[in-house]
């Protein structure tokens, strides 16, 4: 159990013409994570724009670093954009808002910000 908790599998993309490796990727429009790991201390739902966060692949630590950063610190700076485009050079798992997808060797993904799209009543 111990050796799966500690082994990281990073995802493979080839992005804008050049294959990157992560170990973490996400892709948000939000300023929080389950309720305490910032993601984007910045982030709108209702201006369009998608926040990225990465880290690329290395070690263990550096990740785990990285994550506890994201709970005690708000000093995110992720990049906007208003859509991300990639190609997954191998299979990788993707979660959706708590979904698990399981991604296919060569699926292209599009992820886009759809701004005022969706009505909520508070």
């Amino acid at each position: 159990m111990a050796t799966k908790l500690f082994r990281i599998t990073p995802v493979k993309i080839t992005h804008n013409g050049s294959t990157r490796l992560y170990d973490h990727l996400v892709i948000s429009n939000i300023p929080k994570m389950s309720k305490f790991i910032t993601v984007a201390p910045g982030a709108s739902v209702t201006d369009g724009l998608l926040e990225i966060t990465t880290v690329k692949s290395g070690s263990f630590l550096r990740l785990l670093r990285h994550l506890l950063r994201r709970v005690v610190a708000e000093d995110a700076e992720p990049k906007q954009i208003s859509e991300f485009v990639f190609t997954c050079v191998r299979p990788a798992i993707l979660q959706l808002d708590g979904e698990v997808v399981q991604l296919k060797q060569g699926q292209r993904v599009r992820v886009v910000c759809a701004p005022k799209l969706l009505r909520t009543i508070v």
